[in-house]
């Protein structure tokens, strides 16, 4: 089994999720990676999380000491951390995609909270542009229950993997892993 990295974003000063998320993977991961929006001190997320921790600043982490992005290897990988709102990703994913390549990432990761149907289709159509024209593969998502689609189809819109809950949902829209491997049969993707 390959090493095993979460993922968090956005918890906006949520202590409870991001302790219940955090003890339900302690001793199971490698490290903890928090794109931004976390609304705590740097220094109390690395004590909670028990293991290294890389992070980037988000547009709600006032008074944060640390960079608005983070490199740095994980294992045999070079990974890119920011938050959306360094990109602009809320006038499309191209910017940032392209980051991440120039930067020496190995895979592009966007998630995105849409405000509109359309915004859903920005990044569907920037995954596409993305997976044509970057070097990296590109894995994209639309949270919440506007954002379905974008995990349903998002391997063939170009995204790399998809996304699905294991156990009860923590958020709205998000697809049970049961229903989602149903999906990916459907649409013989792997």
């Amino acid at each position: 089994m390959g090493k095993k990295y979460l993922v968090v974003s956005d918890n906006h000063g949520n202590m409870s999720n991001l302790e219940y998320v955090i003890e339900r993977f302690r001793g199971k991961i490698e490290a903890l990676i928090h794109c931004g929006d976390m609304e705590i001190p740097p220094e109390m997320l690395e004590e909670l999380a028990g293991c290294p921790v890389y992070m980037a600043e988000g547009n709600c982490d006032y008074n944060f000491s640390r960079d608005k992005e983070d490199i740095f290897e994980l294992g045999d990988h070079v990974a890119f951390v920011t938050h959306g709102d360094v990109y602009g990703v809320s006038w499309g994913e191209e910017e940032l995609v392209s980051r991440a390549q120039e930067m020496g990432a190995d895979v592009a990761k966007i998630a995105v909270m849409p405000q509109s149907r359309e915004d859903v289709m920005t990044l569907m159509e920037a995954t596409m542009e993305a997976d044509h024209s970057l070097d990296i593969p590109v894995v994209t998502m639309s949270m919440g229950r506007l954002g379905v689609l974008s995990r349903l189809a998002g391997t063939l819109t170009g995204s790399a993997m998809t996304f699905a809950s294991v156990g009860e949902a923590s958020a709205p829209g998000q697809i049970p892993i049961e229903q989602m491997r149903v999906f990916c049969q459907l649409l013989s993707m792997k």
